[in-house]
């Protein structure tokens, strides 16, 4: 039988400063200049690649991807008609929803859904 062995040490390593002036003296801290460098966009073929957050992937951002966007947004405005139809066509759930504020708050999320569908809409205009 072979048995093995591993010991691990938990010390910290720390690194030595060393100064070039007076030994008496501490090594006096740098600050470090942020270097900044400029983006530039160039549209090949009328897309534009937009960086995500670390480990997404890129999106594309052509004229198929704001045809999405626009059609999730017009599905989602439908879908709060038919709520809105089928509350209004229930008495009990009407009068629950008057009382909430559901109504006001439909109103409020389709006009935040307007205005990001003529975001869209312009953006793709000037593909």
């Amino acid at each position: 039988m072979i048995a093995c062995f591993t010991a691990f040490s938990q010390e910290e390593i720390k690194p030595t400063l060393r100064n070039s002036g007076a030994s008496g003296t501490s090594p006096s801290p740098t600050t470090v200049q942020p270097i900044s460098t400029s983006t530039k966009v160039i549209s090949k073929s009328k897309t534009v690649t937009i960086s995500k957050r670390a480990g997404e992937p890129q999106r594309v951002h052509d004229a198929a991807y704001y045809q999405q966007e626009i059609a999730v947004i017009d599905n989602n405005l439908s879908a709060i008609d038919q709520k809105v139809a089928f509350v209004n066509g229930n008495p009990q759930e009407k009068l629950e929803a008057e009382s909430n504020g559901w109504f006001q708050q439909m109103e409020g999320i389709k006009t935040q859904l307007n205005t990001k569908k003529t975001d869209l809409q312009e953006k793709l205009a000037k593909l």
